[in-house]
């Protein structure tokens, strides 16, 4: 009996870990593909890699097969240790054989739902790039056409000094706003360091604003347009030159 009991808190367990992980995945297209709607219907040219995102899905994909391979040994090795006479060897092949149909068909199913957000966005990913011609207009304004005198650019320049403001991602429930804090500037800065080629470095920012074109804020309800990002990228960017 015990190790049934410890069977099921494993698989249980297992499969929780496994729905909040592909609940994640799925999210993350989700936002991708609403980003890259933003920037296709805006006409908004971006260098992006998008490598990270389907990687995460390939991640998905091989964390289903484990999760099926560790139940299945669980199942096995915990019968045969604690295997004796009293056990009903017919009912536990019919029930191995049920377990494993069970075992597939949620295996299979999150494989086919990961298959079919990675083509989605694929196929918008190709739309995106194959699109792009020369009446598009970079994302990141020119620094010579921002007014950074205007009112809006303080709480920016303050982030660029103060070490308690952090750059991060603001969305809205039904019920209540949240702020998810990401990097300081000078925490931005060390990541940004770590990088060897300056190709590198750029686009680790092209790709953080392009996650997060929409919700990139400095707080609650504090949100950052086009022209702050742009001050902010230009900003990096000349850092990373001197």
């Amino acid at each position: 009996m015990f190790f049934i009991v410890v069977w099921v808190i494993c698989i249980t367990s297992s499969f929780a870990i496994s729905i909040v992980v592909f609940s994640k995945i799925g999210y993350s297209h989700k936002v991708l593909e609403e980003n890259l709607t933003y920037f296709y219907n805006k006409k908004y040219k971006l260098d992006i890699n998008f490598a990270k995102s389907f990687y995460s899905t390939k991640n998905g994909l091989i964390f289903s097969y484990v999760i099926a391979s560790i139940a299945t040994i669980i199942f096995f090795v915990g019968f045969f240790i604690k295997y004796d006479e009293k056990y009903n060897v017919v009912s536990f092949i019919f029930a191995e054989k049920i377990f494993m149909i069970l075992v597939l068909i949620y295996t299979w199913s999150l494989i086919v739902s990961m298959h079919k957000l990675k083509f989605k966005n694929y196929k918008l990913y190709q739309k995106y790039f194959k699109e792009q011609d020369d009446s598009w207009e970079p994302y990141f304004l020119p620094l010579s056409s921002l007014n950074i005198e205007d009112k809006k650019f303080l709480m920016v320049k303050k982030y660029l000094v103060d070490e308690n403001i952090k750059i991060g991602k603001a969305f809205q429930t039904t019920r209540k706003d949240y702020f998810v804090p990401m990097y300081s500037y000078n925490k931005l800065q060390q990541i940004l360091s770590k990088f060897k080629y300056q190709n590198t470095k750029l686009l680790f920012l092209n790709n953080l604003f392009f996650e997060k074109p929409l919700s990139l804020a400095f707080g609650e309800r504090i949100y950052l347009d086009r022209e702050q990002i742009s001050y902010i990228y230009h900003t990096i960017c000349k850092s990373l030159n001197e």
